[in-house]
């Protein structure tokens, strides 16, 4: 399984669902990501437990644990150019992910609108390497997925490691992993709390309040 699940959607409207095991990954690290899409002049971040692990071994806390996958976020408008990026050289397929489901996404088409999450594998054994999220937003502003009516600057929302890879800021990435609250994620919490600045904890604590009233993390985050 991957750090983050598909989120669930509704099919696109034509093609037949691709019949690969979602397991199968071998993905990229940060590192050689990073190599494939240097040189494009838009942004984009590693997100998910990357992103916290990242954050930890800046912190000198790392290693964080293992990373079943590599996720990566974008301004959904950037896709043409990422893409390009990304299958320079060739040997690579796309797919849309949604509900639990791939799709395949030929090289001339664009993600459905309702589709948020593209997988890349080696099209040889349809290993995956990277899970690429669509975000809404724009080069200037970051809009939260799950409720537009948290934003923030684009920048203030990125991080860059000391090897160079820019990451989501891990209270964004906590906000993101309260969701689905699974062993792994509660785990980061924990391990990624008492990094964070006071800053960054009033805005996770805000953005919890807002987003997922009454969550247990809150009162862990900004204590009465």
């Amino acid at each position: 399984m991957t750090d983050g699940p598909i989120e669930s959607v509704p099919a696109p409207a034509a093609g037949a669902p691709a019949d690969l095991d979602l397991t199968n990954w071998d993905p990229w690290t940060p590192e050689q990501l990073a190599q494939r899409l240097a040189g494009i002049d838009v942004p984009w971040w590693v997100c998910g437990g990357w992103a916290l692990e990242l954050f930890h071994r800046d912190a000198g806390t790392g290693p964080l644990r293992g990373h079943e996958d590599l996720e990566f976020g974008i301004c959904r408008p950037d896709f043409p150019v990422v893409r390009a990026a990304l299958l320079a050289g060739g040997g690579l397929a796309q797919y849309s992910a949604g509900g639990g489901t791939l799709w395949p996404l030929p090289a001339d088409e664009l993600p459905p609108p309702q589709i948020t999450q593209v997988w890349t594998a080696t099209a040889a054994d349809d290993v995956f390497r990277t899970d690429l999220f669509l975000d809404p937003g724009s080069h200037r502003q970051w809009v939260c997925k799950r409720d537009d009516r948290l934003v923030r600057p684009l920048a203030d929302t990125i991080a860059r490691s000391a090897s160079g890879v820019p990451y989501q800021r891990a209270d964004v990435v906590l906000l993101m992993k309260a969701k689905h609250a699974r062993g792994k994620d509660v785990a980061d919490f924990t391990a990624t709390l008492p990094l964070l600045s006071a800053a960054q904890r009033d805005w996770l604590a805000g953005a919890l309040r807002l987003i997922h009233p009454g969550h247990p993390w809150i009162e862990r985050v900004a204590p009465v």
